[in-house]
């Protein structure tokens, strides 16, 4: 369900979308000022759930 109060603001979504552009993820490119998807949702699942695993595990490691 829509939440209002969850929006991200601008900036939020511009980072997120610079993440998600970087050359060693490569989800979405800039071309002619918009991103657009360089994969199929499927892939793109894939991928965000291996970098999700990533962040637990540096998260874990920097706990230690």
């Amino acid at each position: 369900m829509y939440n209002e109060e969850r929006v991200p603001d601008q900036h939020v979504i511009e980072q997120s979308l610079n993440l998600l552009a970087h050359p060693s993820i490569q989800l979405a490119e800039y071309e002619e000022g918009q991103y657009q998807p360089t994969t199929t949702k499927e892939n793109a699942e894939v991928l965000l759930r291996r970098f999700g695993n990533l962040i637990t595990e540096v998260s874990k490691s920097s706990e230690e």
